[in-house]
């Protein structure tokens, strides 16, 4: 499996994370995706996706191009392709609408998004067209295609100005989610009320829930996958008031109980604490 990542440079810094690329066959045909702290953009080049949320049954339609994952609030079902060969951006949560994305419409889903995106839309349609056009040499290198990306992106930019008191909540939230929304928003020189409008309205969710996906990841990055894992302390040390909290968050953004995931994790390793293979 080929994977890259870099991060970005220039006007794309504070919209990207970070770009990616991923080349080669899927090791599993169904996974379990957690929610993440940032948004997913996706160009897919290879098999159609098919995403399923878990708890209404409705299935996406086909993920074929260019997609989107937004905020989700509990785990999504994807489908794999057998053969994979993707490139991607992870978006920075209050961000998209530099993109031309809202917030609104993708946050608990994952859609299509190639109509807004045309300039991505054409770089993926041009990658496609250069692979056709020489089998042997194919679409290029990993390098030389998340410059493509990086371009592209780079034109996709809208004028609109970030909300850069939002953009310092979320930073207070990534630096310890288990400080309060008030003192965040005393932080951000803002009402609660207000802090809570402005954050919806550029990433879709609340601070509390941000909050909530930011140390839920913390704590599964701290995962010990030995023998034995101290749950209350675990729980504790990432800002969680005891195991029911922990055991509740769980079943709500991955369906399982800490003690199968765990088995899980250590079964398929730490690649898949975010991506569980179920099938």
């Amino acid at each position: 499996m080929e994977y890259l990542q870099r991060e970005p440079s220039g006007v794309l810094a504070g919209v990207v994370r970070s770009l990616w690329l991923v080349r080669g066959q899927a090791q599993q045909s169904l996974e379990r995706i957690f929610p993440m702290p940032f948004v997913h953009l996706i160009v897919n080049l290879s098999g159609p996706y098919r995403a399923t949320d878990p708890l209404s049954g409705v299935t996406a339609e086909p993920l074929t191009a260019v997609f989107c994952s937004g905020l989700q609030r509990h785990f999504t079902l994807s489908e794999n392709p057998s053969a994979l060969f993707n490139l991607g951006a992870v978006l920075e949560p209050d961000a998209v609408g530099r993109l031309g994305l809202d917030p609104a419409e993708i946050t608990g889903r994952v859609v299509n998004v190639e109509s807004v995106l045309p300039d991505v839309a054409g770089f993926r349609q041009t990658t496609l067209a250069a692979a056709d056009l020489d089998p042997a040499a194919g679409p290029g290198s990993g390098d030389d295609l998340l410059d493509a990306l990086h371009a592209a992106l780079v034109l996709s930019l809208r004028d609109d100005a970030p909300d850069l008191v939002v953009r310092r909540a979320v930073a207070v939230i990534s630096a310890d989610p288990s400080r309060s929304v008030a003192s965040v928003a005393e932080e951000c020189n803002l009402s609660h009320k207000s802090l809570i409008g402005r954050f919806r309205r550029a990433t879709g969710v609340t601070p509390k829930f941000y909050a909530t996906v930011v140390r839920f990841h913390r704590l599964i990055d701290e995962l010990p996958l030995g023998d034995d894992v101290p749950w209350a302390e675990l729980a504790a040390a990432t800002g969680y008031y005891d195991q029911s909290h922990v055991i509740r968050t769980f079943k709500t953004f991955t369906g399982f109980t800490p003690q199968d995931y765990y088995r899980i994790a250590r079964t398929h390793g730490r690649e898949s604490t975010r991506f569980v293979p179920v099938g």
